[in-house]
């Protein structure tokens, strides 16, 4: 029997066993209510320079755990995307400008925290001929190429929206053959109503089954557990040489 089917026949028969009802999440998903005196440092400063983080925007899971380790994903150029992605929770919208003072202040916020990792992302500004990506690059920005610079490759997914476990195996395998060096993959949840259902809550044995089969064909370092994001451990996977 491939490892595949296996695979497949030992979830199949845990989550009949279960019997979780997709409007209810299991155990394995519930997290506690963010708190602690670092978290509250973030928060309060990023309110205070007018900064959004995905952590909030996304209303990602690990958000206590990862502003308690004193880290943080900023999402530049404002709070409102062009895109209407179904499995996102960022506003969507035409953005009324471009703040040109947000770099600046991103900076401050990372010195002011004296955080430890810094992961930087945006929304999508498809009015904008860039695409915002000057704000990026600043004047030195288009001297660096990705891997042939040194630079680490990293790629992400979230599972439980209708994939199959083959395609997620054969993705992976391209993602590697292709030099990416690091994967996260995580549990897909619906953040309202109107957003794409969840076509299945996947378990943490088939999370731990990605991680092997991954770390088998090469990756570096694999996260994956049902709560993984992108930025996930990101100040871990900086050290990765």
């Amino acid at each position: 029997m491939s490892v595949i089917n296996r695979h497949q026949k030992a979830f199949k028969e845990q989550i009949e066993k279960e019997k979780i009802p997709l409007g209810k999440r299991p155990d394995w998903l519930k997290v506690k209510l963010p708190t602690g005196d670092n978290y509250s440092d973030v928060r309060n400063l990023m309110r205070e320079k007018k900064l959004n983080t995905v952590c909030e925007e996304a209303k990602c899971p690990n958000i206590a755990e990862c502003w308690n380790h004193r880290t943080a994903t900023f999402m530049i150029l404002g709070d409102t995307c062009t895109r209407s992605c179904g499995f996102c929770n960022v506003k969507l919208g035409l953005p009324t400008e471009l703040d040109l003072d947000e770099p600046r202040r991103v900076v401050d916020a990372i010195k002011q925290l004296n955080l430890r990792h810094a992961v930087i992302t945006s929304v999508n500004r498809d009015e904008l001929e860039d695409g915002g990506s000057a704000i990026f690059k600043g004047e030195a920005g288009s001297r660096f190429a990705g891997k042939s610079r040194g630079l680490k490759t990293k790629s992400g997914i979230m599972v439980g929206i209708g994939e199959k476990t083959e395609e997620v195996l054969d993705l992976m395998k391209d993602l590697y053959d292709h030099g990416c060096e690091i994967m996260t993959i995580g549990q897909y949840l619906q953040p309202t109503k109107v957003h794409l259902p969840v076509d299945r809550f996947v378990t943490p044995e088939e999370f731990r089954m990605y991680k092997e089969e991954g770390l088998k064909m090469g990756f570096k370092i694999v996260e994956s557990s049902p709560l993984v994001r992108s930025s996930y451990h990101a100040h871990e996977h900086a050290k990765v040489s």
